[in-house]
């Protein structure tokens, strides 16, 4: 279960605003973003239970440390930039990063995949994400396309 929560950003500090949905405690992230239930703010992440992160501002390629596959939201690893580590399955609407991703960067062990225009089916075309590989840009016909990532050792 997933639900949408919004806030208020100020120049260079947020203002958090927190949202209850009918049957759960309240939590915070930003304006249009959506997020797994039990995620929190840290610094300028939005950090999930499960330890993937989605970072509210622009990041750089040397962001994407060391075990950690991150999928940027423009070409030359710019923009905002979505994380995993370990074992992750999961759709990017989810982040609200669904047909945003640009350009990526896998600087772990595990092999990722990224799908087009998949929400949750896992059928649609499948890309590799090699270990310890990295894609200035996705091309033109991937560019804002993935809707879906897996993190495992398996290929497409």
């Amino acid at each position: 279960m997933y639900r949408v929560l919004t806030a208020a950003a100020a120049a260079a500090a947020f203002a958090l605003t927190a949202v209850p949905p009918a049957s759960a405690a309240p939590s915070v992230a930003l304006p249009g973003v959506s997020a797994p239930v039990g995620s929190k703010l840290l610094g300028d992440e939005i950090v999930a239970p499960d330890g993937s992160r989605l970072s509210v501002g622009p990041k750089l390629y040397d962001d994407c440390t060391s075990g950690w596959v991150c999928l940027y939201a423009d070409a030359n690893w710019g923009g905002r930039m979505l994380r995993f580590s370990d074992y992750y399955k999961g759709n990017l609407k989810d982040w609200g990063f669904n047909d945003q991703m640009s350009s990526w960067r896998n600087n772990g062990g595990s092999v990722a995949k990224w799908f087009m225009h998949d929400h949750g089916t896992w059928g649609n075309p499948c890309y590799t994400i090699a270990a310890y590989a990295a894609s200035s840009f996705v091309g033109a016909a991937e560019n804002d396309t993935a809707s879906a990532i897996e993190v495992s050792n398996w290929a497409c």
